[in-house]
C-alpha cells in the first residue's frame, strides 16, 4: 500500500513501465501524487503509474508525459492489463501534457480495461499513430463513469480513431462522461 506519498523528480525509462510514482503496481495507491516529467522509451508510460493492476484514488499527476512507444497516459499508461483484474482509477486526475509516438494515448489513461469513475484530464493530448482520447487512448473493457476530458486532442490527419474523451474502443461501457468540444478541438468522440 501506498497512501500520502509523493514524487517530484524527473523520470525517464527506455524499457517497459516507466511511472513517475510507481512502474508497476497491483496494490493500493491513495492520496498521492508526481510531479515530474515522465519520459518513456519503451511501451506503458504512465504520470504515475505506468502499469495499473490495483486501486488508484484520490491522487494526480501533473507533470507532461511522453511516450516512444505504444500506451502513453497522463496519470496511467494501462489500467488493468490482464482477463480478471480488478483495477480501478477513482478521485484522480491528470493536467499535464502527453504526447505518444504510437498507439494508445490518453489524457488520463493510455488504455483501459476495467474502472475509471470520478475522474478527469485537462491536458494537451498529441499522438503521430491512432487510438488518441482527451480521456483515454483506447478501451478495451470496464465501466468509465463521472469523467470529463478538456485538454486539446492532436492525432494524425489520416488513419487514426481520435476521439474527445476516448479515441476507440472495444468493449465496455461509458456513462456521465463529456468532453468539450471547443477546448478539445474535437467533434466527435466515443461516449461521452
Amino acid at each position: 500500500r501506498i497512501s500520502n506519498s509523493y514524487a517530484t523528480a524527473t523520470v525517464t525509462g527506455s524499457d517497459l513501465g516507466t511511472g513517475g510514482l510507481v512502474g508497476y503496481s497491483i496494490g493500493t495507491i491513495s492520496r498521492s501524487y508526481a510531479t515530474g516529467q515522465v519520459v518513456g522509451g519503451g511501451y506503458y508510460t504512465g504520470g504515475l503509474v505506468a502499469v495499473n493492476r490495483g486501486s488508484i484514488s484520490d491522487s494526480y499527476a501533473t507533470g507532461a508525459v511522453s511516450g516512444g512507444n505504444h500506451v502513453v497516459g497522463g496519470l496511467v499508461g494501462i489500467n488493468g492489463q490482464m482477463a480478471g483484474d480488478s483495477a480501478s482509477i477513482r478521485h484522480s486526475y491528470a493536467p499535464g501534457n502527453v504526447s505518444g509516438a504510437a498507439n494508445d494515448v490518453g489524457g488520463l489513461a493510455g488504455a483501459n480495461y476495467t474502472d475509471i469513475s470520478n475522474s478527469y484530464a485537462t491536458g494537451t493530448v498529441s499522438g503521430s499513430a491512432q487510438d488518441v482520447g482527451g480521456l483515454v487512448g483506447i478501451q478495451y473493457n470496464g465501466s468509465i463513469s463521472q469523467t470529463y476530458a478538456t485538454g486539446a486532442v492532436n492525432g494524425p490527419s489520416a488513419g487514426g480513431s481520435i476521439g474527445g474523451l476516448i479515441g476507440r474502443q472495444n468493449n465496455g461501457t461509458v456513462s456521465s462522461s463529456y468532453w468539450d468540444m471547443e477546448t478539445t478541438g474535437q467533434d466527435t468522440s466515443i461516449g461521452g
